[in-house]
C-alpha cells in the first residue's frame, strides 16, 4: 500500500474489521492495475500488480479463524 499520512493514520486507527476491509480494497486495486497492465501489454506492471494482490490475499487468508 502506498505510504501517505492519511492511509497511515487510517491503518493505525482501524479495528480488525477495518484492516480486513483495507486489505480487500488494496487487493481489488491491484487486480484492476493488473488488468490494465495486461491490456497495455505491460508484462512487468502486470506481474508486479499480481504479486501485490497475492500478498494481500495471503494476509487476508491468515486473518481467518
Amino acid at each position: 500500500m502506498p505510504r501517505d499520512s492519511y492511509l497511515e493514520s487510517r491503518i493505525r486507527a482501524a479495528d480488525a474489521v477495518e484492516l480486513i476491509h483495507l486489505l480487500y480494497e488494496h487487493t481489488l486495486t491491484q487486480v484492476r492495475a493488473a488488468r490494465s497492465a495486461m491490456a497495455a501489454n505491460d508484462v512487468r506492471g502486470r506481474s508486479q500488480a499480481i504479486c501485490k494482490a497475492l500478498a494481500a490475499i495471503g494476509e487476508l487468508e491468515t486473518s481467518l479463524n
